[in-house]
């Protein structure tokens, strides 16, 4: 896992599927550290919806959780599943 890779988010929680609907996919994996004294990686959303009054907007960002997460299901592509694995780093995101 790199960053700049894209990744799928998919909503399992009603906050997590609010997200999605509010701001689409793709995401792009933008650092990686803990949250919450878990480990994530922190997400950008491909577009620019995070509305700031005024008629401007942004791109949200948001941490997600490599394991266990409550609001989110990750779908990666092969190469950066394979990353993660090669990295041993415990996951539950899955392919594309």
């Amino acid at each position: 896992m790199k960053n700049g890779d894209l990744v799928m988010l998919e909503g399992t929680s009603r906050h997590g599927k609010q997200r999605i609907d509010l701001h689409g996919n793709p995401w792009t994996i933008e650092a990686q550290g803990t949250f919450n004294g878990t480990k994530a990686v922190r997400m950008k959303s491909h577009s620019e919806s995070f509305n700031l009054g005024q008629g401007r907007k942004m791109h949200d960002l948001r941490w997600v959780f490599l394991k266990d997460d409550p609001n989110f299901r990750v779908i990666c592509t092969e190469d950066t599943l394979a990353n993660i694995l090669n990295e041993n780093i415990p996951t539950d995101w899955t392919l594309s």
